[in-house]
């Protein structure tokens, strides 16, 4: 019995102590346990720390934000870097990273610790390049047959312009000129290599002028002041109508218009055939256009005055007395006659000018000068009717007024042998009646030969 006291204690010692049975020992210690003492014991937490991280999305463009997770276990305190810091054992925070970086987070428990890491791209890509811009225009838009217009393009943030119809590859900036026989569209493309943009232009190509025999070569249409265009072959009185006829379209000139416009069908100027209108201005000024298209226009001007001159000033017409009478077209030499009123240093004088109709430019032989005036026997308001230039049997007449109304007039009748280009000694075997006014026969040398009638 004594045997099994001294050894009982010592099983129940070590049962307790695997904590399968807790004893209290009365009789006597366990293993130092003094007897008559009492312990508690319980199973103690033993686990490791754990954490996990996680980041969505993964990547991003910069300065997009991202959300960072995590989780924890057996931890007293979470921690992450990169500006991050302390954190509950459980959560999520956003971030927005500039670069590319790695975040860490770290979990401790106790002597022990674990870490969790999780990388988030970003992402720097190019920005595209920016768009290209073009502009191409034609100058003029309108042409007539034969004749040409100016392409000009300018474009942006182009690599490249091609322009179609067989021009093809042409610097980014530029201009071309085209012939085209037909109407043309041309199309510009410009491209910066991933974008294309275009622009258009088109040059109208107009059939020449009808053939035609009719003109127009001095006041009223021929000598004889009929006015009648025998040769009309469109105008009828039906068509000749509102809404059937009226203006086409108008030119600046330099002066008011007191001379009636002259016409010439198909001239060649500059290669190409145009029907011409001939205006001269109060300005001293001569114009030709083109009578059909007003985008071809002006063919060519004139003016009649020389350095320091200018044309005299106007009491009526008002501001200025220039070309005031209708000059005169000789068809077949291609002139046209013009007289002139102007102001030079040595006094006011009249000239006479023979223009050559194709190119504006003064003949050999051209501006004859007439200061001599004979007092006119006329005084009546119908002398205020101005006079126009005429072409008789190879000599050009025109007769030089004084403006005014009811005034005593000084004119004269000037001659000129434009086939010979000098002044005619002769007396002027010719009469030549102007718009009504009286007749006259002068001599060139100032002296009077007959009355005016």
């Amino acid at each position: 019995m004594a045997e099994l006291q001294a050894v009982l204690p010592r099983f129940l010692c070590k049962l307790s102590i695997l904590g399968i049975v807790p004893l209290i020992i009365a009789s006597s210690g366990c293993g130092g346990v003094p007897a008559g003492s009492s312990s508690t014991s319980s199973n103690p937490s033993t686990g490791a720390p754990a954490v996990q991280l996680s980041a969505q999305p993964l990547s991003v463009p910069a300065g997009t934000s991202v959300t960072l997770t995590w989780t924890s276990t057996n931890a007293t305190s979470v921690v992450i870097d990169n500006g991050v810091g302390t954190v509950a054992a459980n959560g999520s925070t956003p971030v927005k990273p500039a670069a590319t970086t790695t975040y860490t987070a770290t979990a401790t428990g106790g002597s022990a610790s674990a870490t969790s890491s999780v990388t988030v791209t970003v992402t720097t890509s190019t920005p595209p390049p920016a768009a290209p811009t073009i502009q191409l225009t034609a100058t003029p838009t309108s042409i007539a047959s034969g004749g040409s217009s100016t392409l000009t393009w300018t474009s942006t943030n182009a690599t490249s312009v091609i322009i179609d119809n067989g021009i093809g590859t042409v610097a980014v900036n530029g201009s071309k000129s085209v012939s085209p026989s037909v109407s043309t569209t041309y199309t510009a493309s410009a491209s910066n290599g991933t974008t294309t943009i275009t622009s258009s232009a088109t040059v109208t190509v107009s059939n020449p002028p009808p053939p035609s025999s009719v003109s127009v070569p001095t006041w009223h249409g021929d000598n004889a002041r009929s006015g009648l265009n025998a040769n009309e072959t469109i105008l009828t009185p039906a068509n000749v109508a509102s809404g059937k006829f009226g203006r086409l379209f108008s030119y600046l000139v330099d002066g008011y218009i007191y001379a009636q416009p002259l016409y010439v069908s198909n001239l060649t100027i500059n290669g190409a055939s145009h029907n011409v209108v001939f205006v001269a201005t109060e300005y001293d000024s001569v114009y030709a256009f083109d009578a059909d298209d007003s985008s071809v226009g002006q063919l060519w001007k004139t003016s009649l005055l020389q350095a320091g001159e200018t044309p005299l000033a106007g009491g009526n017409p008002k501001p200025w007395i220039g070309i005031t009478a209708t000059p005169a077209i000789d068809l077949s030499s291609s002139t046209i006659y013009v007289v002139s009123a102007q102001k030079t240093a040595s006094g006011n004088n009249f000239r006479l000018h023979a223009l050559n109709i194709l190119t504006g430019q003064e003949k050999s032989g051209s501006q004859r000068i007439r200061t001599e005036h004979h007092r006119s026997r006329r005084s009546d308001a119908t002398d205020d009717q101005l006079p126009q230039s005429c072409l008789v049997v190879g000599h050009q007449y025109f007769r030089g007024v004084r403006y005014g109304r009811l005034r005593s007039r000084l004119g004269a009748c000037l001659q000129q042998d434009h086939l010979e280009a000098n002044w005619s000694a002769e007396h002027l075997s010719q009469h030549c009646r102007i718009r009504n006014l009286s007749w006259c026969r002068w001599s060139v040398d100032g002296r009077r030969r007959s009355g005016v009638r």
